[in-house]
């Protein structure tokens, strides 16, 4: 085997080729971390969902309770549950909403739903 034929073969890549697939691996894992590290950091949907758990179990008591009053408590993440009723012949508006504490005008979520007033009975 020639020593100068070993040097002139074209096997592999070269630098320029390797950098060029460098840039472009790069390119691609810095936003995909960013928006991954953001997924996990970020508790919003952590917020939202327990939001929604405990609007869901509120409406519940309402409605099993029968219990229309208007009413005010404080939450964890710094989050405020409001109950408003808005009663209307037999039926009532029942609305729920929760707001977070450092942003009052601004709520989180709202649900509401229409509850009759009368007593259920059950044959």
């Amino acid at each position: 085997m020639n020593p100068k034929s070993f040097y002139l073969k074209n096997d592999g890549y070269t630098i320029i080729e390797t950098l060029v697939a460098l840039v472009l691996l790069i390119s691609v894992l810095i936003p995909l971390c960013v928006t991954m590290g953001n997924l996990f950091l970020d508790r919003s949907a952590d917020v939202m969902s327990y939001a929604l758990g405990i609007a869901i179990s509120e409406m519940s008591e309402v409605e099993t309770n029968r219990d229309f009053t208007a009413r005010h408590h404080y939450l964890d993440y710094h989050l405020v549950l409001s109950r408003e009723t808005i009663p209307m012949q037999e039926l009532v508006e029942v609305k729920i909403t929760i707001t977070s504490a450092n942003q009052a005008n601004k709520p989180v979520l709202t649900i509401s739903k229409w509850i009759s007033s009368r007593p259920q009975i059950f044959k």
